[in-house]
């Protein structure tokens, strides 16, 4: 007697000879239940190879963004007005726009933060919380004429350069994170002389 026998006892079909079908059916079962587990394991290898290239685009996408936010950080750091005190028109109107730039890249970023990989976005989020909140101190202005502008520039940028500094000491860190490198040879002047401590 073999396996073959237990579906069924014959095999030419006759009067005499019927198929048990029950023992088909138990052959069919087994082998859908072979076939669901072989397309569920396919679409899981698949999505987590959508989900692995999904995460290196997010990285890639925020290398550049992140350059962005770190540049707008430097143009802000290094106005004339922040550094020396010189405000003019010319000045304001630079720092609201770098202001404005800079709340645009920060939000270009954060819309790729869930996609990165956690320690890279945990590192990414903390720069940006520093940058949004240099952007709202450049907001400041943007409740005033230009000539109280002019007048309160001092007052609303006071920290500007120290918090740019404190940003820009992390960009190394988070561009080798994100698999890039960090700006060479940025340019700053001293701002000791205009707030001595």
């Amino acid at each position: 007697m073999s396996m073959i026998d237990g579906v069924s006892q014959c095999w030419w079909l006759s009067d005499t000879c019927v198929v048990n079908w029950d023992a088909w059916s138990a052959i069919g079962t087994g082998f859908a239940a072979v076939v669901a587990l072989v397309i569920a394991l396919a679409s899981f290898r698949q999505n987590e190879s959508i989900s692995v290239r999904k995460r290196g685009v997010a990285v890639d996408i925020c290398r550049v963004l992140m350059g962005r936010v770190f540049d707008e950080v430097n143009a802000l750091g290094v106005n004339p007005g922040v550094i020396m005190g010189s405000w003019d028109e010319r000045n304001v109107d630079f720092v609201q726009r770098s202001g404005n730039k800079l709340e645009q890249a920060c939000r270009d970023v954060e819309g790729y933060l869930l996609d990165l990989p956690l320690k890279t976005s945990t590192l990414v989020a903390k720069v940006m919380t520093q940058a949004r909140g240099l952007s709202e101190d450049v907001s400041g202005f943007d409740k005033h004429g230009m000539e109280n502008r002019i007048q309160i520039g001092d007052l609303i940028t006071r920290d500007i350069y120290s918090n740019a500094l404190a940003i820009l000491d992390q960009e190394g860190k988070v561009m080798t994170m994100l698999g890039g490198k960090a700006t060479e040879g940025r340019v700053w002047m001293d701002q000791r002389a205009r707030y001595p401590e």
